[in-house]
């Protein structure tokens, strides 16, 4: 299954079965969280795969009440002189954005998987999981078999999802099936804080503002990794560029394509 078609068939699964990966296929799940390619270079995202997954129910919080058979731990490492100071680089729209590629793949290896947020005990994850000096734990994937064998959206299955034009204004038609890979990508609480706007020069993307900053910048993340799956399906040529460009009303400039 390639990524594009992936983007229409996952869906978030929150039951899974006891059944664990067989060594041979969770081999191949740690293969792909070793080529992973982050949003900005500058930060570097690491993925590590947890055999033994129930042994991560109790640092979850239990408002979560997901328990998987596997997880996968996102890891974040800035360079030092980021840690240093008062305001570090925003980062979580690069975990957003190398998360959903590897969800996208594992779910074209037939595989359930879900993202559990950031509110889970991080320093408990250390026991399972050796990480490097500078390297934080940020998010969890939850991954395994369904419970069942509902994996798959059914075909013509209502999506709760706001309708093109809410998210995107005056747009040409190029753009329409490139803005539909986003339109239907998952975000946290279901937010989709995206919106496109398009000028004579560029495709302006803007984020509706949130309390929650860094689940809203996970968000976008995801949904600039559904554009570029777009865009390289249907051939378009692209880039992402930041332009002097001005807010809207409770809206966020966040970034253009070119």
């Amino acid at each position: 299954m390639q990524l594009y078609d992936a983007i229409f068939y996952r869906k978030s699964i929150k039951k899974y079965s006891t059944k664990r990966l067989s060594i041979n296929m969770f081999e191949e799940v740690r293969n792909l969280c070793q080529d992973v390619d982050s949003l900005n270079k500058e930060i570097k995202i690491k993925a590590h795969p947890i055999l033994k997954g129930d042994s991560l129910k109790f640092i979850i919080k239990k408002r979560h009440r997901l328990v998987a058979p596997h997880y996968i731990v996102l890891t974040v490492q800035l360079p030092e002189e980021e840690e240093e100071k008062e305001t570090p680089i925003k980062y979580f729209d690069s975990v957003g954005f190398v998360g959903e590629e590897l969800i996208l793949k594992l779910t074209g290896m037939g595989l359930a998987t879900s993202w559990v947020d950031e509110n889970f005990n991080k320093e408990s994850v250390l026991d399972f999981v050796h990480l490097d000096g500078n390297e934080k734990p940020v998010m969890l994937i939850a991954l395994g078999f369904p419970e069942g064998k509902d994996l798959f959206r059914k075909e013509n299955e209502i999506i709760d999802r706001k309708p093109m034009k809410k998210i995107a204004k005056n747009v040409d038609e190029k753009w329409t099936n490139i803005i539909e890979c986003v339109r239907i990508a998952p975000s946290y609480k279901n937010l989709q804080p995206w919106i496109f706007y398009q000028n004579n020069k560029s495709l302006d993307i803007y984020m509706k503002k949130d309390s929650d900053e860094n689940m809203n910048q996970l968000n976008m993340g995801i949904a600039l990794k559904h554009f570029e799956i777009g865009c390289k399906y249907h051939n378009i040529d692209f880039k992402y560029i930041k332009l002097e460009v001005k807010d809207k009303l409770r809206k966020e400039y966040y970034i253009s394509v070119v």
